[in-house]
């Protein structure tokens, strides 16, 4: 009797994966091999700093107030900055003259490396151009309807929001905007992900549902999805929600966290960089959590239930990586959520979808902007900061195992991992306060150094800085701070 007892103890211990093993040592394989490659593989290149012409097919355009930002596309991708604004569209070969740089990332350390960023773009160069010749004009029918749309946007008083929620461009939006969105921790609901495709499919059945038999709406609607890829720019977000939306709907008896598993390894064969890229990280973390936790999600009938715990979840699955790009969270951010995501998932977005086809609407889209950024000014007055030091990537992975692990136990009502997970997060806000002595840090601002100094215990900070040499035309003026 003893040994059954023991037996079923083993099994009750034994940790069983929630995907094939095969599948797990793939991930092994390829994370091998993706670590190899962003240590001593080297991106090849055509270019080099020499370099004062290139020509090029224009991808994608930013305007910005005196300047143009252009994506090319010539021997390899290119950034270009173009000094003077010219009639441009997508498509467009355009020959550009300038100067060829290479993108450094940031000397000071725990910062955004724009360089690597650029990187999971496949970019590795900046070419700042004085002039820009048009060679040829668009031939292309795939870059003519995408300039159509955009152009069609153009016209709305909502464009900003309309090319955030259907081509997930954001550059429209100030940077204050996008710290502000960022810091209440919604973020996501401008990026175009899994919410805005699922919403976009499931109005696409709806249409095609009375028209069309089964095979050929699915034929349709995977048509139009392959397209929307290439309307927004190929982002890793949005092709993980359309690959597996439209994988699942040809077949839904595949595990829908394997086949997330198998396409992030896939894109990790394809562009090791991504691992530089937020959006693909937030991404994929988020929806495994949530893929992870689904049936625990859906076992709530309740609509509102269903939320919170989505929630939470995201919450915590993007904890360990909030702390590691941002170094700081915003425990309000699961209660913003609450307010955000049924507003702009069952109002905002299909009304900008509506107010896309049918101009007439706009008038009742900008409505539903105000009353968004009246709720805006709302909730920033409530954010609850913390502040956290940077720490060694390991301790970011045993903060995601931990999290799994107190989720787990608390479907089962067990909170004790939870205690555990709160102890970590105090201790790793304690540790400034934890410092006896001040400390000196030295940073490299561009044109010079600085010197930081950390008082002791956390009580303050001082920076020392002579200022630098700052260019107006031929003059140079000496500048203090």
């Amino acid at each position: 009797m003893s040994k059954e007892l023991e037996k079923d103890h083993m099994r009750k211990l034994k940790i069983t994966l929630p995907f094939p093993k095969y599948l797990l040592c793939f991930i092994i394989i390829v994370a091998g091999i993706t670590w190899y490659r962003l240590q001593y593989g080297r991106p090849k290149t055509y270019y080099h700093e020499q370099v004062t012409e290139i020509t090029g097919i224009v991808y994608q355009i930013a305007d910005d107030d005196d300047q143009m930002v252009l994506y090319v596309r010539g021997l390899e991708r290119v950034r270009v900055t173009l000094y003077k604004k010219i009639e441009i569209k997508l498509g467009d070969c355009v020959t550009f003259t300038g100067k060829m740089k290479l993108p450094t990332g940031t000397p000071v350390f725990h910062l955004f490396q724009y360089d690597l960023y650029l990187r999971s773009k496949h970019i590795q160069w900046l070419f700042y151009a004085d002039q820009g010749t048009i060679v040829s004009r668009n031939q292309n029918i795939f870059y003519e309807i995408k300039q159509g749309v955009i152009d069609h946007l153009k016209r709305y008083e909502s464009e900003a929001y309309l090319k955030a929620f259907l081509l997930g461009d954001t550059s429209m939006f100030t940077d204050s905007d996008k710290q502000e969105f960022r810091a209440l921790g919604i973020s996501h609901l401008f990026a175009v992900s899994g919410m805005h495709v699922t919403l976009f499919t499931s109005l696409l059945m709806w249409l095609l549902r009375k028209w069309c038999s089964p095979p050929i709406m699915k034929t349709i609607v995977a048509v139009i999805l392959g397209y929307y890829l290439f309307l927004t720019g190929f982002t890793p977000s949005v092709i993980r929600a359309v690959v597996m939306t439209i994988v699942l709907l040809w077949n839904q008896r595949i595990s829908a966290l394997s086949l997330l598993l198998f396409l992030g390894s896939v894109l990790l064969l394809y562009q090791p960089y991504y691992v530089y890229h937020p959006g693909f990280v937030f991404s994929f973390t988020v929806s495994f959590y949530l893929l992870l936790f689904r049936d625990w999600i859906n076992a709530s009938h309740c609509y509102f239930a269903q939320l919170i715990k989505t929630s939470v979840i995201a919450f915590l699955a993007s904890l360990p990586l909030t702390l590691y790009f941002f170094c700081e969270i915003n425990l309000c951010s699961v209660i913003n959520n609450l307010i955000y995501v049924p507003y702009v998932s069952y109002l905002l977005f299909p009304m900008a979808l509506l107010s896309s086809i049918c101009p007439c609407l706009d008038s009742v889209l900008q409505v539903m902007i105000s009353i968004f950024e009246f709720l805006l000014r709302i909730t920033t007055a409530f954010k609850w900061f913390l502040i956290f030091p940077h720490i060694p990537i390991t301790y970011y992975f045993l903060y995601s195992v931990m999290i799994i692990l107190a989720v787990r136990k608390m479907i089962k009502r067990d909170y004790n991992f939870f205690l555990f997970l709160i102890i970590m997060l105090t201790l790793h806000y304690m540790l400034p306060y934890t410092r006896y002595s001040a400390k000196l840090t030295m940073l490299d601002v561009g044109q010079g150094d600085c010197l930081l100094i950390t008082l002791k215990h956390n009580q303050g900070a001082i920076l020392i800085d002579t200022g630098g040499i700052v260019s107006y035309g031929q003059q140079e003026k000496l500048f203090l701070a």
